[in-house]
Order: C-alpha cells, then sequence, then structure tokens
C-alpha cells in the first residue's frame, strides 16, 4: 500500500494523470509511478497543489513487473531548486512507454 503523502498526491492530481498511475507497492515501494511522457504535467500538478517535491526515482516497467533504473533526482530544498533539479532529470530522462517515474513529496 502506499505511504500516506502518496494517496494525498494522487487525491490532488486530475483524474486524467490518476488514472494513468501505477501502485509500485508489490515491488517494495510505497509510491505511485506515473509514465514519463506525463511526468511533467504530474510535477507542475503536484507544485501547484501546494506539494514540496523533494525527489523521484526512474522505474522501468519489464514484462508484468516493475524493477528499478537506479536513476533519480534530490533536491536540497523544495523551493526553485526543485525545479531546476527536476528540469535537469526531465532533460535526461529516456523515453518510452515502459519507463515510469516517482515523486517524494512532502
Amino acid at each position: 500500500m502506499a505511504h500516506v503523502r502518496q494517496v494525498a498526491l494522487l487525491a490532488a492530481l486530475p483524474k486524467s494523470l490518476q488514472d494513468r498511475s501505477v501502485d509500485l507497492s508489490e515491488v517494495g515501494s510505497a509510491e505511485y509511478g506515473f509514465p514519463v511522457d506525463c511526468a511533467d504535467e504530474v510535477f507542475n500538478s503536484i507544485i501547484q497543489n501546494g506539494f514540496a517535491v523533494l525527489g523521484g526515482d526512474l522505474w522501468r516497467k519489464a514484462g508484468v513487473k516493475f524493477e528499478p533504473v537506479f536513476d533519480g533526482w534530490y533536491s536540497n530544498s523544495p523551493s526553485e531548486d526543485a525545479v531546476s533539479v527536476w528540469r535537469k532529470f526531465l532533460d535526461r530522462m529516456p523515453s518510452g512507454s515502459e519507463y515510469f517515474t516517482t515523486f517524494v513529496v512532502r
């Protein structure tokens, strides 16, 4: 089951983004993942809803299972620094329907 902050994050998103989320609890992560093609929209919506985004991780869907890619990003402060670090991560994020990203929020 996802962490309580993740449940709040998901509830704050538009239904169109909620519907694209995947629960990663089956693979040991208490987070929701989002396809990379909508990741920037999710990030912007999270910020607009008052969450502080501290970082996130990249995951890959391999068949029916998800596995960590061991790539991610984090911010030392949940302010403008987070936006800048996110943009750099977004620029190097792989494309493809098998990639998903998570968001650590406060």
